[in-house]
This record gives structure tokens, C-alpha cells and sequence, in this order.
């Protein structure tokens, strides 16, 4: 077997045709369902219910995905199954706790994993026989094509919009700069801004957004832009579920947000 990490971003589109592909060998699914607090009791607690009509057996699981040991439904993985994980979701990394059961997997008949994923760890892989890698490479041809969101500047403000797959990306990419650090961002009208992240020494305490001449800059140490890139993967993963509220965040220094310098730019993030 080939363990795989998924080479796009599974929201949207895409992830309609991840789960919709991997029914070809997938003949189960789990979820991790906890009643513990959730944040919309009548949300999860419904969707709880729907999953009790395809349901094969409730268990307690350790492993590596499941640790410690937490109680997974298994169901059948069928059209009617897809469709309704389909409908609730957007995004492979909504699946988690509060907003959703947890941590999607995909299962063999045999009962082997295909896909895996940690929702809040914004994480998922495949394990793939030679011959499923085959199937895979010709229909997923360009899977690694990344798409990243237009960019648009004002007077206090940077605005990044796009689907829910391309501010995934974006968001990954303050985790993991590029090298040299340089993102080419399109906006409006057919230009492009040069868009630059950099990592700074430890001792810088927070992150800054600015212009500097024809670039915008992302600037923090590691800790504080991973804290700027969380921020924007859990909105994307809410807002791609039933507990939506909005289809922006705004982050403005000193506002509710302690990790962006005073004289740093807002940033508003955008879902189209």
C-alpha cells in the first residue's frame, strides 16, 4: 500500500468528487460522535440521528487517528450516505467537534482504511493500492494544481477572496512559506500583486500585514503566522458546515485579535 497525503484541498467541488470517487472501494465510513457539548445541539444531535439509519455498529476505538480510545459510528458507505455527508458538509475538514461529528474515514469491504483525516489538524491522506494509485492518477491528472485566492488592497485593509479550497491554500502557505517566500496573487482587472511572507526570528511577538513598494507583506515568526493561518482554516471549516454565521473574518490589530502589530493592516478573508 501507498499512504498518500492528499494533494488538493478537499472543499467544494472537490470534495464532492473525493467522496463520490473513493465509492469505487469504500463499503463503510465512521465518525467520531460525541454528545459532549456541542456548539448546535440541534444540529449534531439531527445529524446523529440521519446517521443512525446507516448505521453497522457503534464502537471504541484507539488508534492512530482515534487516541485516546473515542466512539466511533461506523455506516454504510452508499449513494444515500454520500449524499448526506455531501449536504452537510463542504469541506472534508468541517468534520469536527463542535461544529460536527469527527474525523471522517473511508474503509475497504475488507475493512482496511483508504482515507483518512483529522479535521481539526486540517489533515488527510489516502493509502492506495498500485493499481487504485493508477485509477487515481487518471482521474485526479492535475490533483496537485493548487488554486490560491485574488488579493485586494485598501486604505487599512488587505482583502483575500476565494472558494473555500483556495483560502485553504492560502492559509497553508503562511504555515509553509514558499521559497523564497513570494505568493503572485491575481486581483481584479487582469493585475497581480506579489504577496511575501516572512518568517522572522522567535523574538518577534506578533505578526504584521503592510506594503512595501509594489509587495504585501505577511510578517511574523512561526508561531504567530501559524496562529493567523489556524484563525483562517477554522473559519473556512465552519463556515463550509450548518453552524455557517458569516462568509467573512476580519482581523483587525488590537481588536479582538492580540497577534497583529498596531500599525499592521486588517486582513479580511473572504468566501465566495
Amino acid at each position: 500500500m501507498h499512504e498518500l497525503s492528499l494533494p488538493f484541498e478537499p472543499a467544494g467541488k472537490r470534495y464532492d468528487e473525493l467522496l463520490l470517487f473513493l465509492a469505487i472501494w469504500a463499503r463503510s465510513a465512521s465518525l467520531v460522535v460525541e454528545t459532549r457539548r456541542p456548539a448546535n445541539p440541534k444540529i449534531y444531535m439531527g445529524l446523529a440521528e440521519r446517521l443512525e439509519h446507516f448505521r453497522i455498529e457503534r464502537r471504541i476505538v484507539t488508534d492512530d487517528i482515534s487516541v485516546p480510545a473515542r466512539p466511533r459510528v461506523l455506516f454504510r458507505y452508499d449513494s444515500d450516505s454520500i449524499s448526506l455527508l455531501q449536504r452537510t458538509a463542504r469541506c472534508l475538514y468541517s468534520w469536527q467537534l463542535p461544529y460536527l461529528p469527527e474525523d471522517l474515514i473511508l474503509y475497504r469491504e475488507d475493512g482496511s482504511l483508504l482515507l483518512g483525516s483529522i479535521g481539526h489538524e486540517y489533515d488527510a491522506w489516502l493509502s492506495l493500492s498500485d493499481e487504485e494509485c493508477r485509477e487515481w492518477a487518471a482521474r485526479f491528472p492535475q490533483a496537485d494544481q493548487v488554486s490560491l485566492p485574488q488579493l485586494a488592497l485598501g486604505a487599512d485593509r488587505v482583502k483575500v477572496e476565494g472558494d473555500a479550497g483556495a483560502l485553504l491554500a492560502f492559509a497553508r502557505r503562511l504555515r509553509e512559506p514558499p521559497t523564497p517566500g513570494v505568493l503572485v496573487l491575481p486581483r481584479r482587472g487582469g493585475t497581480v500583486f506579489a504577496v511575501e511572507i516572512r518568517v522572522e526570528p522567535q523574538a518577534v511577538r506578533d505578526s504584521w500585514i503592510g506594503r512595501e513598494g509594489d509587495r504585501v507583506i505577511f510578517s511574523g515568526d512561526s508561531l504567530n503566522l501559524d496562529i493567523l493561518a489556524e484563525e483562517i482554516l477554522t473559519f473556512v471549516a465552519v463556515a463550509c458546515s450548518p453552524a455557517r454565521t458569516s462568509d467573512r473574518l476580519v482581523l483587525v490589530p488590537y481588536d479582538g485579535h492580540p497577534y497583529l502589530r498596531p500599525d499592521s493592516l486588517a486582513l479580511e478573508i473572504v468566501l465566495t
